[in-house]
């Protein structure tokens, strides 16, 4: 699907839109409005989708761009479907499926879309964390779907379905960055990630261990306290939520997968001032919320008083813990963005931004002779790699006329 299709679908859809709102506006008739929502809809889709299309000229798509392509085709399809009332599951209004794709789904999409945008790069250092980040992020939304359709309860079986997604999201997310920790050297010369140390590769085993072990006591957990639920409303008990036995056992696992990938993801950071103690600033406040948490499931679920004033004091704790979690761990990211190492593009440089010295005059010039068009200044340009930019490999000691890199063979820019 290229640009210009999507394009020609933009003005085709625009152009139904208008006729068929003129129509509805006269005629007042449903079908004719939902008509006019179908075309609108069409015309927004394909507007989204053209920052993604390839160009006429343009190869495969990459992985990324094949994704948000798929996803925007299957938004305006469920959109579309909401207009017409059409059902997507077998006994189930289609506003219920509707709602855990474009809540959850798009949750899932933003977990997937650092791993997507990082495949563009011939680096593979952090594959691991790429495959757990994406398809962890498509299995939680199928998990959501196929617990919609199988489990008994109408309301309570979609709310049942939504939270099973999102903790199994939730131990995708915690399974990825700690294999952040267990990457491979990195195959970039000019912009390598930092070397995973020693513990580094320890909090991501562990951090990976306890992912799963939340994911796996989280979901008995959830449809344990589901079933109870609904045992309970059909045996005409009042309409309260049961709390499994399972979940005291489940939070400290999250705490620790949780802590081993903030540890983790921050031990990427090129930082080596004073601030790289934000990463023991996020994982410690992490821990002390895991360790607060545990304790208030503990009472839910042994504790008969739900009214204990200490009750309060947790909130208060829990609150100022998380400010300065947040705000440690935002740090710490805004730290490595900024720290982040330039990349350094392969192709040949066939021209470069120039700025007259004597006049200030700004122009885009070519190799070669130059002439400045205010002052008429010479200046001639002339460029040589001295170092490989595909490989890194070193050619200061090659002569100045080598055709290519001995190295990998790219041709060097003379």
């Amino acid at each position: 699907m290229t640009r210009r299709l999507l394009f020609r679908i933009l003005l085709t859809a625009l152009a139904a839109s208008a006729v068929l709102g003129v129509t509805a506006i006269f005629a007042d008739s449903s079908t004719t409005w939902r008509l006019l929502g179908t075309a609108m809809t069409v015309a927004f889709a394909a507007l989204l989708m053209v920052p993604f299309a390839p160009g006429e000229s343009a190869g495969r798509l990459d992985i990324f761009r094949r994704t948000m392509i798929a996803y925007l085709g299957v938004s305006g399809a469920i959109v579309v479907a909401l207009i017409w009332d059409l059902p997507l599951i077998s006994g189930v209004a289609v506003e219920w499926p509707a709602f855990i794709w474009f809540y959850l789904g798009l949750c899932a999409l933003i977990v997937a879309i650092p791993a997507l945008r990082h495949r563009r790069l011939d680096d593979r250092s952090l594959a691991l964390a790429e495959r757990i980040a994406i398809w962890g992020a498509i299995g939680s939304v199928a998990l959501a779907f196929v617990a919609m359709a199988v489990l008994p309860g109408v309301q309570s079986g979609f709310e049942a379905s939504l939270s099973l997604g999102f903790i199994v999201l939730g131990g995708v997310v915690m399974a990825a960055a700690s294999a952040t920790g267990l990457r491979a050297p990195s195959t970039d010369r000019f912009a390598p990630l930092v070397a995973a140390t020693a513990v580094d590769r320890a909090a991501g085993w562990i951090g990976l261990a306890a992912a799963v072990g939340w994911t796996l006591l989280a979901v008995i957990a959830r449809i344990d306290d589901h079933f109870a639920l609904v045992a309970a409303i059909g045996a005409g008990g009042p309409y309260q939520r049961q709390t499994s036995l399972l979940w005291p056992v489940a939070i400290p696992l999250a705490t620790i997968g949780l802590a081993c990938g903030i540890g983790c993801v921050l031990g990427l950071s090129r930082v080596r001032s004073p601030l790289r103690f934000l990463r023991h600033a996020a994982v410690a406040t992490t821990i002390a919320l895991g360790v607060l948490w545990t304790y208030a499931s503990w009472r839910a679920t042994f504790t008969i008083d739900a009214y204990d004033p200490f009750n309060r004091l947790l909130g208060q704790l829990t609150g100022a813990l998380l400010i300065v979690d947040i705000s440690a761990l935002a740090s710490g990211l805004i730290l490595m963005r900024l720290h982040r190492a330039p990349r350094v593009g392969s192709d040949p440089i066939e021209s470069l931004d120039w700025t007259c010295p004597r006049c200030a005059t700004k122009a885009t010039i070519g190799l070669g002779e130059h002439r400045c068009t205010a002052c008429a200044l010479a200046v001639r340009i002339q460029l040589r790699d001295d170092r490989c930019p595909a490989c890194g490999y070193d050619l200061h000691a090659q002569p100045a006329e080598a055709p290519q890199c001995p190295e990998c063979g790219r041709l060097r820019q003379i």
